[in-house]
């Protein structure tokens, strides 16, 4: 958390020192790409360092933005804060909703209920693949929007695949290379909001709320290889607004 608030005010910083460039105008040639403001309403999509992988021979850092503008970037985070590679979503998709890096590669969420999900060659941008996995007419509208969406990765080259949840419901895993689902799962249960996933080294887990009398907190484990249910349980909380709390 605290890089990350690190890199916001090193952005603000940066389009100060941009204006006072801007007046030696004729005296020392400048250019800087517009990206717009950044995103600061949620942790999933806030300007962040991002290295390039440990094993590979050129290292490279940057910086990647998501924006209002719908704008997803890679700055140089030297002193000329020069823009690497810029890509601008379509504003009838739908917003950017999360982005996440994984060794030399870049992924991001947008659309309804992430119903786009596209990975980056982290810096240069090359489109790897995108795939569309719901019907931006079926995302669900959830308050704040990137609700019931999120990404994660397994830590070691064995295993390349994006582990994604849309909807709330949804959870697949996409091959790392392609961008194929290589399987899907679905909660039956309308009343749970799924929120988060997380990896261990044979299962994937996923966390939401399950709206009772209160709201419980629902644990839910598939197998990483098959994607089929091996458990599921329920824990009473103390929570009573539901994401509010």
């Amino acid at each position: 958390m605290r890089l990350r608030s690190s890199a916001f005010l090193w952005l603000w910083t940066l389009r100060y020192v941009s204006a006072l460039e801007e007046s030696e105008a004729g005296v020392i040639d400048w250019h800087k790409e517009l990206v717009g403001v950044p995103l600061t309403d949620s942790t999933k999509a806030l300007p962040m360092f991002i290295r390039s992988d440990p094993s590979s021979p050129t290292k490279k850092t940057g910086m990647a933005v998501a924006t209002k503008s719908n704008v997803l970037a890679v700055l140089n985070p030297g002193s000329t804060g020069n823009v690497v590679w810029r890509r601008e979503f379509d504003q009838s998709e739908g917003r950017i909703l999360q982005y996440k890096t994984h060794r030399d590669a870049l992924v991001s969420i947008s659309g309804p209920g992430g119903s786009h999900v596209r990975l980056f060659e982290a810096f240069t941008g090359s489109l790897l693949w995108e795939r569309q996995l719901h019907s931006p007419l079926l995302g669900r509208l959830l308050e704040p929007a990137n609700l019931g969406v999120d990404v994660t990765f397994w830590h070691e080259l064995s295993d390349i695949d994006a582990y994604v949840l849309t909807n709330g419901h949804t959870v697949s895993r996409l091959e790392g290379k392609s961008g194929k689902t290589v399987w899907s799962w679905n909660t039956d249960d309308i009343s749970t909001l799924l929120t988060r996933v997380v990896l261990s080294s044979t299962s994937i887990h996923t966390v939401g709320l399950t709206k009772t009398d209160s709201y419980a907190l629902t644990i839910t484990t598939l197998d990483r290889q098959t994607g089929a249910l091996v458990s599921q349980s329920q824990l009473p909380s103390q929570i009573t607004r539901g994401m509010r709390d």
